[in-house]
């Protein structure tokens, strides 16, 4: 399943990677990860995605789970203007939903 994703480059050598998943914002989870270097930016968003489904299907949101995810890929509320890169990313969810 492919994901929207912010990509906030860092303003200085000091500064790690920022990742935004913004679609987990519409049901209530704030989905972000942190990478020390632009190589480790997808292996952690797809880490990051995968703890927020496994966390909304614990907490009993499967079916709101379903409903975000089954519909616009790039429909999200919130403020995203540090994140200025934007990318999707492809994650394996069969087994999972």
């Amino acid at each position: 399943m492919e994901f929207l994703v912010g990509i906030e480059t860092p303003r200085s050598d000091s500064e790690g990677w920022g990742s935004v998943v913004p679609v987990f914002s519409l049901i209530g989870y704030g989905c972000f990860s942190a990478s020390g270097s632009k190589e480790e930016i997808l292996t952690n968003t797809e880490d990051v995605i995968l703890s927020m489904v496994d966390e909304a299907i614990r907490e009993g949101r499967k079916s709101s789970l379903s409903k975000i995810l089954n519909g616009p890929m790039n429909f999200f509320e919130g403020d995203y203007e540090d994140f200025d890169v934007w990318l999707t990313v492809d994650v394996d969810l069969e087994g999972i939903l």
